[in-house]
């Protein structure tokens, strides 16, 4: 390391050193002005299904490369009910290599719930032998849920296209 090269990095770790040894709390400590600690979330369990009315209509035809087939851009839609109410949109990439016919899969959704609702991804595996999937989600609150954000897993059962969802909404303590 050049001697200018040391001397930046002693320089930056004194202006790091002296700025955390001022008198303000750490922005993550319980007695921080802006309350953002992460003890003070408030973590409310839920539970919904998701029904895609989208169907079995894969985008035709899928294009086929290197021993797999990739699905892109599929948009689902369907209504969403339990503890959230209003539907969901989806747009999936689903990559499945030909002979496992298993694959990840990908994308963007929408949780479109009364006065605003939950924008994000998600990100799963593929089965088409049996045709499950299974993931993840997150995303942020909009419109009334702004400030919140939505965690969890979901699950289909094998050949259908009813998605059990399960998680938590976190929101910042009042």
């Amino acid at each position: 390391m050049s001697k200018l090269a040391k001397l930046c990095s002693l320089s930056l770790a004194a202006a790091v050193v002296a700025f955390g040894c001022g008198d303000s709390p750490n922005p993550l400590s319980p007695d921080s002005p802006t309350g953002a600690s992460l003890s003070a979330a408030v973590r409310t369990p839920v539970t919904a299904t998701w029904t895609n009315l989208g169907g079995p209509d894969l985008p035709p035809p899928p294009t086929v490369t290197g021993g797999a087939a990739h699905f892109w851009n599929d948009v689902l839609t369907g209504p969403i009910v339990g503890d959230l109410v209003g539907t969901v949109d989806a747009v999936v990439d689903l990559n499945a290599g030909l002979a496992a016919g298993k694959g990840p899969l990908a994308g963007t959704m929408d949780f479109n719930l009364a006065g605003g609702g939950f924008e994000g991804r998600f990100a799963g595996i593929f089965d088409f032998s049996i045709g499950l999937s299974t993931g993840h989600f997150s995303g942020q609150g909009t419109g009334a849920y702004a400030g919140q954000s939505i965690n969890g897993t979901y699950t289909n059962a094998p050949g259908g296209f009813v998605f059990a969802m399960e998680g938590y909404i976190v929101s910042p303590r009042p």
